[in-house]
């Protein structure tokens, strides 16, 4: 009997034992999922801060990029017109001309057709990098600009019946020269621009649209059209 009292208390302490130690076990493997699932949230924390990261990056990339190809071709293109120009042209100006914002309609269909363009949205997105393109000195030589706001100025000398064509006359020789921004297929090989000549009388010039493609290293005339003589 006195054996059997003293296994009591020892029985019980083996069972507080068990249950503390269950106790613990239960703990641990809860604490365990909540730090596994703390983990599993994190991670998917970082994947979606990284691939959004990722995206604008890329994204940003890709529009730099795209307006490098834009203003190196347009540089190269217009550069090389220009220079075959001024080798048989007598023209002392050439106006900056505006981005291009928006086509007619006619003028849309026909560059997309002409340039062989397989996306109507690569189109506008042509237009929008109209905007990087400048004449710089590097381009336009030995001819004199006439920026925007040069011109503006002029437009309000006319408005105002101002003598206007005094600047013309002493600095462009009463004539100048047009030459639009240019717009480019998706791989580059095909551009279109406009060109024309004007008189300070605007009783003189003549120009039109033209086609040019990409071969060997250069740029080469395949079409010219809508030709005007005034």
């Amino acid at each position: 009997m006195a054996a059997n009292k003293q296994q009591a208390p020892r029985a019980k302490s083996l069972q507080t034992i068990v249950v503390i130690n269950s106790y613990f076990k239960i703990k641990e493997k809860i604490e365990l999922k909540i730090i596994i699932h703390k983990v599993k949230t994190m991670k998917l924390t970082f994947l979606i801060v990284g691939s959004a990261i990722l995206t604008l990056s890329c994204g940003k990339t890709s529009t730099e990029q795209e307006i490098i190809n834009y203003k190196n071709n347009s540089d190269q293109l217009i550069g090389q017109w220009l220079l075959e120009f001024s080798k048989n042209a007598s023209i002392k100006c050439v106006m900056e001309n505006e981005p291009i914002d928006s086509l007619p309609g006619e003028i849309k269909n026909t560059i997309i057709h002409k340039l062989e363009i397989k996306a109507e949205k690569h189109l506008y997105k042509q237009l929008k990098l109209t905007h990087h393109f400048t004449l710089t000195d590097s381009l336009i030589g030995d001819l004199n600009l006439i920026t925007l706001k040069k011109q503006r100025e002029l437009k309000e000398q006319r408005d105002n019946g101002e003598p206007f064509w005094i600047w013309y006359n002493a600095n462009c020789e009463g004539k100048w020269l047009n030459i639009s921004r240019p717009i480019f297929n998706e791989d580059y090989t095909l551009a279109y621009f406009e060109v024309s000549t004007s008189c300070v009388n605007y009783l003189c010039g003549h120009g039109g649209k033209s086609i040019y493609k990409y071969e060997n290293g250069k740029w080469i005339a395949i079409e010219n059209f809508d030709n005007f003589i005034s």
